[in-house]
């Protein structure tokens, strides 16, 4: 069964490489969106729990951009989204 998680919760939870692959995934197989929007929000939400100075640094972003290509109406390259993938570890 499923429970819900308050934002607080879900933060701290999504800090585990286990437990923020696993969100991703589910957040990109139920992403019934013609843009992704949903998947991006996901991995916002996973980089901001992680920390969007730490994961900048690891891509070689400013925090800016970051910020600015996993916003709504961000359209990130996809040697953007490949580098916040590897620094992740994430595999496609």
């Amino acid at each position: 069964p499923g429970r819900t998680l308050t934002k607080a919760d879900l933060q701290a939870g999504l800090k585990a490489p286990g437990v923020y692959h696993d969100f991703l995934k589910l957040c990109l197989e139920y992403d019934t969106s013609k843009d992704l929007s949903h998947f991006r929000k996901g991995l916002l939400m996973v980089a901001k729990a992680i920390g969007i100075t730490k994961l900048s640094a690891k891509i070689g972003l400013s925090r800016l951009s970051l910020y600015r290509m996993l916003s709504k109406d961000g359209n990130p390259r996809l040697e953007s989204l490949i580098a916040l993938f590897n620094a992740l570890g994430v595999h496609l």
